[in-house]
C-alpha cells in the first residue's frame, strides 16, 4: 500500500490555437517525423539540454525523450501513441518524470534509448512524477494554410504553477514551430 502523500494534484485543460502559412501535411509531419520533430518540441531557444529522443510514430508506439535545464534536473517524457489520423489528428497519452539531483542519469538515459523495463522500474522508485497528461494535436486545413488546434487535460502534481508552466513551455514550442514552418 502507498504511504499518505503530501504531494497535490491539479486537473486542467489548456489549448493553445495557432495557424501557419504550411500546409497541412508539413504541420503535420512535423510531430509524426523524428527528424522535424526534434528541431522543435523540447528545445527552447537557449538552456535546455536534449539527451536522447526516441520515437515509434504509430498506434501504441511510444515516444521517449529526456533533458533539462542547463545545470538542472533531468527531465523524462514517456508517451504512448493512442490515436493517428494522417495529416488530421493525433492523440496521445503521457507521463512526465523529473530525477533527483543525485539520479544515475545513465540510467535515465538508457531507459530514454531502449526503453529497458529494468531501467524504467528504477526510474519509478528513483524518480518523481510531475504529471500525466493526454494530448490531442488537431491539424485543420484553413484558407491559406492550417490551424493548430493543441489541447491539454491533465494531473499536475505539485500546484496550479505546473499547469502554467506546461502551457507556457507548449506554447513556446510550438511559436519554435511556427517560426521553422514559415
Amino acid at each position: 500500500m502507498t504511504e499518505p502523500s503530501t504531494r497535490t494534484v491539479i486537473h486542467d485543460t489548456f489549448v493553445i490555437e495557432r495557424t501557419f502559412k504550411a500546409p497541412p501535411a508539413k504541420v503535420f509531419r512535423a510531430f509524426a517525423d523524428p527528424a522535424e520533430k526534434w528541431k522543435w518540441f523540447g528545445r527552447p531557444p537557449e538552456g535546455w539540454r536534449p539527451e536522447v529522443q526516441t520515437m515509434d510514430f504509430r498506434v501504441g508506439g511510444k515516444e521517449i525523450s529526456d533533458g533539462g535545464p542547463v545545470g538542472g534536473p533531468t527531465i523524462l517524457y514517456e508517451a504512448v501513441f493512442h490515436d493517428i489520423v494522417p495529416d488530421e489528428r493525433i492523440i496521445t497519452s503521457y507521463v512526465m518524470w523529473v530525477a533527483p539531483q543525485d539520479a544515475d542519469h545513465a540510467l535515465w538515459e538508457r531507459y530514454a534509448a531502449t526503453g529497458d523495463p529494468g531501467a524504467r522500474e528504477q526510474l519509478i522508485l528513483d524518480g518523481r512524477r510531475i504529471s500525466v497528461s493526454q494530448a490531442t494535436v488537431e491539424v485543420l486545413p484553413v484558407d491559406g494554410g492550417t490551424r493548430l488546434v493543441l489541447t491539454e487535460q491533465g494531473a499536475y502534481f505539485d500546484g496550479p504553477e505546473a499547469v502554467a508552466g506546461r502551457a507556457a513551455g507548449f506554447g513556446e514550442m510550438v511559436d519554435t514551430l511556427g517560426r521553422l514552418l514559415e
